[in-house]
């Protein structure tokens, strides 16, 4: 009888099993704020490769270049969410109508009782 020399493999891991995705489960406010100073930082850079200008960097204002990192990218964080909801809360507050939707046996109870040319107000 044929016995294999090694164990057969494991089945490769799913995206539900990753490490990182229990992480972020257990420390949201965490990886946030990482993921968040990381858009800052994305953003310093971008600026001082658009003017074409590179500080140095050293050890006594690393602690402000962080705090600064974090800080633009809340604030990117926040201008976003509001160029998305000031434009869905105008048309949910300010376009749509704000009566009541009637039942529907409500209608026929009405339509019922008027004529055929008379509207539901």
């Amino acid at each position: 009888m044929y016995t294999p020399l090694r164990k057969s493999r494991k089945p490769p891991v799913t995206h539900a099993d990753h490490w990182t995705l229990a992480y972020f489960k257990q420390n949201p406010l965490k990886t946030s704020s990482v993921i968040l100073t990381m858009i800052g930082f994305g953003t310093i850079y971008a600026y001082h490769f658009h003017v074409e200008y590179a500080p140095a960097f050293d050890l006594q204002s690393l602690a402000s270049v962080i705090f600064m990192a974090a800080g633009i990218g809340v604030t990117l964080f926040a201008l976003m969410n509001f160029l998305i909801y000031i434009p869905a809360f105008y048309i949910g507050t300010i376009c749509l109508p704000t009566k009541p939707a009637r039942n529907l046996d409500t209608n026929r109870k009405i339509l019922g009782q008027m004529g055929a040319g008379e509207a539901v107000v």
